[in-house]
């Protein structure tokens, strides 16, 4: 049995491997692939916006060298 509002279950579910797919890993004292602008144009690319001060959601700022 599923318990769920009809908004819930009116959601999008993601197709099989789409979430792995966007998925970035990042690790301490690893770059990630591609260097550090590849990872700041692939945030753009999916859909978040480059601020100078984070306040809201789907924003991201760079700090530092």
């Amino acid at each position: 049995m599923i318990v769920a509002t009809f908004a819930a279950i009116s959601q999008p579910v993601p197709v099989s491997g789409e979430i792995e797919a966007a998925t970035i890993r990042l690790e301490k004292n690893l770059s990630p692939d591609g260097g550090f602008d590849a990872l700041v144009k692939r945030l753009v690319r999916a859909g978040y916006e480059r601020v100078p001060e984070v306040v809201s959601r789907g924003t991201f700022a760079v700090r530092g060298g």
